[in-house]
């Protein structure tokens, strides 16, 4: 029997969010180079992982606050508030 020998995990990239409010979601983008993340204040933004690229994009139409998760599927983007609402977002790219 052979035991298996993992890897030691490397850091890729840190993102600094935004310093008025807590990050409290994010996802990975499947099959893209980008990663959205959701904040305390409400703000959700999309950071594009290439390299030379780290500025994020604010996506607008959240009003709920408090984002609490993130969901892709094509190019469909989904967010949920603390206060129950649930942003919906077409050809976000």
């Amino acid at each position: 029997r052979q035991d298996s020998v993992m890897a030691e995990p490397v850091l890729l990239r840190s993102l600094q969010g935004p310093p008025q409010g807590r990050l409290t979601a994010c996802s990975l983008l499947p099959g893209r180079q980008q990663v959205v993340t959701g904040s305390q204040d409400g703000s959700l933004l999309l950071w594009n992982l290439s390299p030379g690229r780290p500025r994020p994009v604010r996506l607008t139409g959240v009003t709920g606050g408090h984002v609490t998760c993130i969901k892709a599927m094509g190019n469909t983007l989904v967010a949920s508030s603390m206060d129950s609402t649930v942003s919906i977002w077409k050809n976000w790219e």
